[in-house]
């Protein structure tokens, strides 16, 4: 099962690669992959980032990224 259904479906409504989301973010793209297939979590200020570039609200941030969140 992939993770974060809901992020990849936000890309392909605004039609962004993974690789533009990273650049937009300020994340290299091997980290964004890596976070994307769930081998580490993302950071809170990767998470800000995201939800700035693809205009997710914060409210969303659990539906969205579910498990993917590193704690402080």
């Amino acid at each position: 099962m992939r993770k974060f259904k809901r992020l990849r479906y936000r890309m392909l409504d605004l039609e962004m690669t993974q690789g533009e989301l990273a650049r937009m973010a300020g994340i290299s793209e091997a980290t964004m992959t890596e976070r994307m297939q769930g081998r580490h979590p993302f950071t809170l200020r990767e998470v800000s980032a995201i939800c700035k570039a693809l205009d997710i609200p914060f409210s969303d941030i659990p539906e969205v990224f579910r498990d993917g969140l590193k704690s402080a």
